[in-house]
Formats: structure tokens, C-alpha cells, sequence
């Protein structure tokens, strides 16, 4: 059992949230999930959204290992700091969301490692073709 509390403070790049994107419309992951944060703390904060790809724990709906792709980055949350979190984000499945909507019961987990938001930053460049 966790003891998350609800944000209550903009989230910053490079956080891992727990949110319940459930009811999700397309590809994105549903559920109450790990997802990483890729937009900056001042964003947030302004607008009152992030920008947030989910962490799977590697096993797809069907019960298979998912794949290899440059888009499933390796996942592990900095040691000391919130709840160890490991997986793959799935950078190419990013949503935006109100990280202060109710709805959403977003809770701070922990930050991933500097270099697997570097990974993730790569991926989406080569996804969005910058």
C-alpha cells in the first residue's frame, strides 16, 4: 500500500507521477500508472498541464513481452527519493494533462534518472521529426 498524497505543486521534468488517465480515447496507456514528466516545471505551472508518457512494466496487454523499439526507453527512479520505479516509458504515447484535476488523483512517485529523460528527450525529437 502507498502512501501518495495528490500533487500539490507544479511537477517538474524528469518526475514520475502516478495518474488515472482512465477513461483514456486511443492509444494512450489507461489505469492508474507510473508516467514520466517530459515538460518543464514552468510550464506546468502556468498552464496547470503536463506532458507525461507512460511506464509500462514491459508486458503488453496480451501477456507478451513488448518489443524493441527507440521508442520503449529503460526506466529506473533515482535510489532515496519516493518509490523505486523501473520499466520502459513509452515515449511516443505522450498525452498532456490537467495534473490538477481531481479526476486524474495525480500523486508525486518519485524522479527518474537524468539520463533516461535525456533518452526520452531523443526519442521524442526523432518521433516529432526536430
Amino acid at each position: 500500500m502507498s502512501n501518495r498524497k495528490p500533487l500539490s505543486f507544479a511537477p517538474s521534468e524528469g518526475d514520475i507521477i502516478h495518474a488515472n488517465l482512465d477513461p483514456v480515447h486511443g492509444d494512450i496507456q489507461k489505469e492508474k500508472r507510473p508516467y514520466l514528466v517530459v515538460s518543464i516545471r514552468q510550464f506546468n505551472e502556468h498552464f496547470g498541464l503536463c506532458m507525461v508518457s507512460p511506464i509500462t512494466n514491459g508486458i503488453g496487454a496480451n501477456g507478451d513481452a513488448i518489443g524493441e523499439s527507440p521508442f520503449f526507453i529503460d526506466v529506473e527512479s533515482k535510489r532515496g527519493r519516493g518509490e523505486r520505479v523501473t520499466g520502459k516509458v513509452i515515449a511516443n504515447q505522450f498525452a498532456t494533462i490537467d495534473w490538477r484535476h481531481p479526476g486524474y488523483e495525480c500523486s508525486y512517485t518519485s524522479t527518474a534518472k537524468s539520463e533516461v529523460l535525456e533518452e526520452v528527450k531523443k526519442a521524442l525529437k526523432v518521433y516529432a521529426n526536430l
